[in-house]
């Protein structure tokens, strides 16, 4: 006799997985910009490249997810931003699907988390943002100039926005 767990567990599998159906954008050669420098770039009818949204980390600190997907799933990485210092790490790439998500956050996002608290706790360095990027399964750490752009599968997005809008006052040594 079967037990409760082992129908539902077979009922699951005979149930199509539902799809994810991205909506269509218009494609445009020029960047949408939003709020906290986010700037995005359509380039076909279901593909978007960009930045989203800055986070002030606090202490000459920010972050900034760049992603290259659609609704329905991305490759994704994190940017930090040191402004104290002029400079800036970038982490990734990651990929996810919303069908894999459940509701939990992306691996960029839950990184982000852990630099935040890092900053908080007084360990912003971009050696403490490596280490953690590490930890996290996402060793390949680039480290620019917080005012240059990063090239995302073809796509140039600058970063002069986040330490000139949130900490113009800052000048970085050097």
């Amino acid at each position: 006799m079967k037990t409760l767990a082992a129908l539902a567990v077979a009922l699951m599998a005979a149930t199509p997985a539902l799809a994810c159906s991205p909506m269509p954008v218009v494609a445009s050669a020029t960047p949408m910009r939003g709020e906290g420098c986010a700037i995005a770039y359509n380039l076909s009818e279901y593909r978007t490249v960009g930045l989203g949204s800055i986070r002030d980390l606090g202490h000459g600190f920010l972050s900034q997810v760049a992603f290259d997907g659609t609704a329905c799933g991305a490759e994704e990485n994190l940017v930090v931003l040191d402004c104290n210092a002029g400079l800036a790490a970038v982490a990734g790439p990651t990929r996810w699907s919303l069908m894999d998500l459940e509701g939990t956050k992306t691996a960029a996002a839950l990184l982000e988390d852990q630099v935040a608290a890092a900053v908080q706790a007084g360990d912003g360095s971009l050696d403490a943002v490596a280490a953690l990027a590490t930890k996290a399964g996402m060793p390949d750490l680039l480290r620019i100039k917080a005012d240059a752009a990063i090239n995302l599968n073809g796509q140039k997005l600058p970063l002069r926005c986040g330490c000139t809008t949130y900490y113009p006052d800052l000048k970085p040594a050097g």
